[in-house]
């Protein structure tokens, strides 16, 4: 493995358990997030929600086509080995710089496949912190917003790959297999202010595109 270092900048209920997904649609988003709160997430996400706490990918996910969910500052979410979050829909992690969204495999497992936009999904995630991770964010094309801003990963296959638009802001990865930053034929990503530590590889490749 040889150790590379890239720094850019360019301008290129109340204490229980729920189960959100094939158990059944969840509440209307939450204007005062549980920190206390258990959600444990499978299947499809039809409506709209704001989960916080601690949730839990049991299984593969999609957030559906017109649902927006927000995890807010402070969640714990760990998911189940090798699980996937699609997003058809719009997904917020909003974390804060006081009170990141942790976002970690659960106990035993190696590592988890991370998040999807789907062809007409939106996903934004925002002050988040993780390891073990295949991908953060796979941006297909079609997606309507890929954006990770003021996160921290490490040990991950990808950070991103783009095949949509994408961009990553103010963000730290370390410990990235070959291909850290991966731009396909039609993606258009641009980053900005960004720290990318060890690769088993090439920290950035490009199949076309723009970057």
């Amino acid at each position: 493995m040889r150790r590379l270092a890239l720094a850019l900048s360019l301008s290129l209920a109340t204490f229980g358990a729920c189960t959100v997904g094939d158990a059944g649609p969840d509440p209307e988003p939450d204007p005062d997030p549980d920190p206390d709160a258990v959600v444990e997430i499978s299947g499809v996400v039809a409506d709209s929600a704001t989960w916080s706490g601690t949730v839990k990918l049991l299984a593969d996910a999609t957030i559906a086509s017109g649902a927006t969910v927000t995890i807010a500052a402070g969640t714990s979410f760990t998911a189940a080995d090798g699980a996937k979050l699609s997003v058809e829909g719009t997904l917020l992690v909003a974390g804060t710089a006081a009170a990141p969204v942790s976002m970690l495999p659960e106990d035993g497992a190696v590592s988890w496949a991370g998040m999807v936009a789907e062809n007409g999904g939106s996903v934004t995630v925002q002050f988040a912190t993780g390891t073990d991770i295949a991908t953060v964010l796979y941006c297909h094309a079609g997606a309507l917003a890929c954006v990770l801003a003021d996160v921290e990963f490490e040990g991950m296959g990808n950070a991103l790959i783009a095949e949509g638009t994408a961009s990553i802001d103010r963000s730290r990865f370390v410990d990235m297999a070959n291909g850290g930053v991966s731009v396909r034929s039609g993606g258009d990503l641009t980053i900005v202010d960004t720290t990318m530590l060890t690769s088993s590889g090439d920290i950035v490749v490009q199949q076309g595109g723009d970057l």
